[in-house]
């Protein structure tokens, strides 16, 4: 490997090939980055699969201790060598103790801590009764982020709206807050020759028509984002204005709420209108996009939705609700079917108008397709190179 001038120690919490998180992302945002000449090193905290790079200028280190304290002092122990190796960045995904860590051997050694965080969970959290599954969410996350937050050279997320939110409700001091996109594969979500093909092939294989459409939800159903809130009650409201016969919800992802969900399917008698995938791994969900013709954000709580970023790349008309920053991902057009939250039933309404017409969905499709070239993997990660190496 050369030695190059500018050296990233990058931090996931875990990696397997077979995940359904985001995770599966960075792998291409690492190469990119490392493209622009920088040495990188990825540290894994808990790998069940060693990812491959083609890169020379990254690897990878799996930390060996995968439980309690053992765990990051073998963390430490690795982020203080490579300091010492002159990697005077880190950048940790998410998990706050991980940040922390890294934070205190770049205090001992020198160089900073970059901590990404993007979510509008803080308030979710604590308004929650006081039991013990909310004590372990007091020990075991609100104060290690809080502390994080606090003691992190830099704290990273994004979009715009992540910002101030972090400030106003996080109690980050907006000087070490920095702006950083999500980034999105163009090339892996661009929809394939071949995928009016393939999704005739999917329906005729669970006994659909050729001419459903395909309504497509990717989410982990997570009590925090409330998606019961409107899905499958969107579904009634397209039965009572007579559309629901035309399609089919493919959703991929599980979690807290989703049986709830599942039983709220059986009470509207609805079950053929829903087919529930389970976990998908996300290196496989571009082609659950390919065959999609509308894409559903249905959620309360949301920082930067990367699931969006991914559908519009897939060229997919997208209703959603504007949770967090997801409004900043738009254009114009798409923007005007981003609804409040707490008006379920503008989401439906938006839902069945672009049932009811193609052509709109063409017009979103195209919008959606040029507008998420700025969060394209290359300019993302020229981002990421100025915010960190400044």
């Amino acid at each position: 490997m050369n030695q190059l001038s500018k050296k990233l120690i990058y931090i996931l919490n875990s990696y397997s090939s077979t995940e359904s998180s985001h995770f599966h992302h960075v792998l291409g945002l690492l190469e990119a980055l490392a493209k622009r000449d920088i040495e990188i090193v990825l540290v894994i905290e808990k790998a069940e699969t060693i990812p491959i790079f083609s890169n020379t200028n990254i690897r990878v280190i799996a930390i060996k201790n995968h439980r309690g304290i053992r765990r990051y002092i073998e963390l430490f122990q690795v982020v203080s060598k490579l300091i010492q190796e002159g990697f005077t960045r880190t950048f940790v995904r998410i998990a706050a103790p991980a940040a922390l860590t890294a934070a205190l051997a770049h205090y001992l050694h020198g160089g900073a801590v970059f901590f990404w965080q993007s979510g509008t969970t803080i308030e979710y959290d604590a308004a929650q009764p006081w039991n013990i599954k909310k004590m372990k969410w007091f020990f075991g996350s609100l104060i290690p982020n809080f502390l994080a937050r606090r003691y992190v050279q830099y704290f990273v997320t994004g979009p715009a709206y992540m910002v101030d939110y972090y400030h106003r409700v996080g109690g980050v001091k907006k000087e070490k807050i920095r702006l950083l996109y999500n980034d999105i594969d163009i090339t892996r979500f661009t929809p394939p020759d071949n995928c009016a093909t393939q999704k005739t092939a999917f329906l005729a294989t669970h006994g659909y028509s050729p001419d459903t459409l395909i309504l497509l939800l990717v989410h982990r159903l997570s009590p925090v984002r409330r998606t019961q809130l409107y899905f499958p009650s969107c579904l009634q409201y397209l039965r009572d204005n007579g559309l629901l016969n035309q399609v089919l919800v493919v959703v991929a992802g599980t979690g807290g709420e989703l049986p709830a969900i599942q039983v709220d399917v059986s009470a509207l008698s609805i079950e053929k209108h829903c087919l529930f995938l389970g976990s998908v791994p996300n290196r496989e969900i571009q082609q659950l996009y390919a065959i999609a013709d509308i894409f559903l954000h249905p959620t309360y709580n949301e920082g930067f939705p990367r699931v969006v970023l991914e559908a519009m790349a897939a060229s997919l008309p997208i209703v959603s609700t504007d949770a967090g920053g997801t409004r900043e991902l738009m254009g114009e057009l798409q923007s005007a079917f981003v609804v409040s939250r707490d008006e379920p039933l503008e989401f439906f309404k938006n839902l069945a108008e672009l049932v009811r017409h193609a052509p709109l969905r063409q017009q979103l499709a195209t919008e959606n397709r040029a507008y998420v070239e700025r969060f394209s993997t290359i300019k993302i990660a020229k981002m990421y190179d100025e915010v960190l190496f400044k």
